[in-house]
């Protein structure tokens, strides 16, 4: 059996680090998480125009993450 690895959306990769997980959000640090989270939606805003399934999909991944 070989190894195969398994790509992962590169936005995908930013919404795990934007979302800290595992780590606690200080309050004045408010503001730049925020900040972060909306430059990444505004790039998924971008994706939906271009490929609506690829998309939904970060949409789901961003969801779940914020939940």
């Amino acid at each position: 059996m070989t190894g195969r690895m398994i790509r992962r959306d590169p936005i995908e990769n930013e919404i795990e680090l934007a979302l800290s997980p595992g780590e606690f959000i200080r309050h004045r640090a408010c503001f730049s998480f925020v900040s972060s989270l909306e430059a990444i939606a505004c790039r998924m805003d971008i994706v939906l125009k271009t490929d609506s399934a690829r998309a939904a999909g970060l949409y789901e991944i961003f969801h779940a993450g914020c939940r």
